[in-house]
């Protein structure tokens, strides 16, 4: 709930600003205009959010339909031979290099749990 309504980086007439077309991380709050209705910054791009949900560990991507803003996919098993890959955590959102597949979509299940200290991946707190 907390991402409906940010702006999508492949929304036409021209991409919210989020932090998606960069090799940086920007502190959160610092793109102004990437803001959900439900008034939380950076839901989109900036760093993969690390989420409570797990999933089959993947490396085969694929995109999204149009309807869900051609975001990445990364979930469920790609090959037989990756079944001995689960499981995988399950982030969400995109990162600063993801471009247009960032998005509210983007879903990402290609990390092992011992592989999640990276500074592209974050998670939030709520209080």
């Amino acid at each position: 709930m907390a991402v409906a309504g940010t702006p999508d980086p492949g929304e036409t007439p021209g991409p919210g600003d989020c932090n998606t077309n960069s090799s940086d991380l920007t502190p959160t709050g610092q793109r102004a205009n990437c803001i959900s209705d439900w008034g939380a910054y950076d839901m989109i791009g900036n760093a993969w959010e690390l989420v409570a949900d797990w999933d089959e560990r993947t490396s085969s991507c694929s995109e999204w339909g149009p309807a869900f803003g051609s975001d990445l996919s990364c979930i469920g098993r790609g090959s037989e031979a990756e079944s001995a890959h689960f499981p995988g955590v399950l982030m969400r959102g995109g990162q600063a290099n993801e471009g247009t597949n960032a998005g509210a979509f983007a879903t990402l299940a290609e990390v092992s749990p011992g592989d999640v200290h990276a500074d592209y991946i974050g998670f939030r707190g709520a209080r």
